[in-house]
């Protein structure tokens, strides 16, 4: 049996449990199978790849300094070619950049 179906034999088990305690009236007893559920199912999600704990970092990349550089050498680039400069400008100003 592989860790996978280890846990979700477990989470069964925990869902069974949180049933009873549910049908006596042991909710002291039913928050804490919820509370291995939510653990398991945390878990099971991990190892299925289905949960991203990867850090998120977003970059305004208009309010950077490097950004106004390049933005400035790009048109100043583009002077002797009005058209495609002014192209260029008109798709930058539509997408706020």
């Amino acid at each position: 049996m592989s860790v996978l179906d280890r846990i979700r034999e477990l989470n069964r088990e925990a869902r069974s449990l949180l049933e009873e305690a549910r049908s006596k009236g042991r909710y002291a007893a039913a928050v804490q199978a919820i509370g291995a559920a939510t653990r398991l199912l945390e878990l099971e999600a991990k190892l299925l790849g289905e949960l991203d704990e990867r850090p998120s970092v977003q970059v305004a990349l208009v309010a950077s300094p490097e950004w106004a550089r390049l933005r400035a050498v790009v048109l100043e680039a583009l002077a002797p070619y009005p058209e495609a400069r002014a192209a260029l400008v008109e798709r930058l100003e539509a997408e706020g950049a």
